[in-house]
């Protein structure tokens, strides 16, 4: 076995390596390949048995104090940390329902969709449904308005605050999420709020709704300039974006 682990040999000089070996341990008695060449048979020289050195039978443990420093040492091994097989078995499913866009065209837009699919997917999440159709990400599922036939996913918006701002319809995002299988839903806001010296700048608000443990967590991205549309800020949405989720989920 030894010859054949030899790497890059040939068979020819392995051959002549095992009939080298079996020579000198049988003092000659035994020559491979003597009477056939390296085409023929193997064989041994039958005269001459190889000699097998038996093992003693095992006996049985005796009772020693071993057993107990055995125990020890097991008892200070650590325990596994208990694993969550159901969570483990596949990754958590999102679906990206209707955001509200008050401000910003669709170059805004899909900069936006995209920078939050990117987030999810780098902390290994499963973007399985998204209610836009995105040129980066062909092979998630389109959300069609006629899956539902009790509610209109474009209404998840339709409650008005005091202010008469959008509204979330939490409940209505929850009932959306548990009929797509999704484990998650993500929704958005672009607003425009009065800075510093009474001058507007856009922002973006995101809702993460936990559809399995029922709770919702928002996360409000304002950038340190005037501009949302800087490459920058987007930047700097989608880091803050990773954060986020990393503290919720870990």
């Amino acid at each position: 076995m030894k010859h054949i682990r030899t790497p890059d040999i040939d068979l020819a000089h392995l051959f002549m390596r095992i009939r080298r070996d079996v020579v000198t341990a049988t003092s000659r008695k035994q020559v491979p390949w003597e009477s056939s060449s390296l085409i023929g048979d193997f064989y041994f020289n039958p005269q001459r048995g190889i000699s097998v050195t038996s093992k003693p039978p095992a006996t049985g443990i005796k009772k020693n104090s071993s057993l107990k420093a055995d125990s020890l040492v097991i008892a200070k091994i650590p325990p596994s940390p208990k694993v969550n097989i159901a969570t483990q078995a596949r990754s958590k499913r999102v679906a990206i329902l209707p955001f509200v866009f008050d401000f910003g065209g669709r170059y805004l837009k899909e900069r936006i969709l995209t920078s939050t699919i990117d987030a999810f997917h780098s902390r290994d999440f499963s973007i399985d449904w998204s209610y836009y159709k995105l040129r980066r990400f062909r092979s998630i599922k389109k959300i069609d308005e006629d899956m539902f036939s009790s509610f209109k996913i474009d209404q998840i918006w339709d409650k008005k605050s005091v202010l008469l701002k959008s509204q979330l319809d939490v409940e209505m995002v929850s009932k959306i999420g548990r009929s797509l299988d999704a484990d998650i839903v993500v929704v958005g806001i672009t607003e425009i709020e009065t800075g510093d010296g009474q001058w507007l700048k856009g922002l973006i608000k995101l809702y993460i709704i936990d559809v399995v443990n029922q709770k919702i967590y928002s996360k409000k991205v304002t950038p340190s300039n005037r501009s949302i549309y800087s490459p920058e800020f987007m930047s700097n949405y989608e880091n803050a974006l990773k954060l986020y989720i990393d503290n919720i989920f870990s």
